[in-house]
């Protein structure tokens, strides 16, 4: 048996590397929501993200003709379904 290879542990490696998910903003635009922190009272990276997504839907629902009719729609639409995020630590 001192051929055979070494047995692996772990997850079997992927063939290919997995496509990235989600949001990737570039270094540019994370340098600057990060400088946004020392001029906010954010507490931390994802608040900044929040808040800097909130106020873009803000000024699109102001500017935007539609949009607010659509949000309202959309809402109404889910209104009673369970939301599908929950919190982690609740009352933090």
């Amino acid at each position: 048996m001192p051929d055979e290879a070494p047995r692996r542990r772990g997850r079997t490696p992927r063939a290919e590397p997995a496509e990235p998910t989600g949001y990737r903003a570039t270094a540019a635009t994370r340098r600057q929501l990060h400088l946004a922190m020392g001029f906010t009272d954010a507490r931390n990276f994802q608040e900044i993200i929040d808040r800097a997504v909130h106020e873009f839907l803000a000024r699109l629902r102001e500017s935007v003709p539609g949009f607010a009719d659509a949000v309202e729609a959309a809402a109404a639409n889910v209104e009673g379904r369970p939301e599908n995020v929950t919190r982690l630590h609740p009352g933090r």
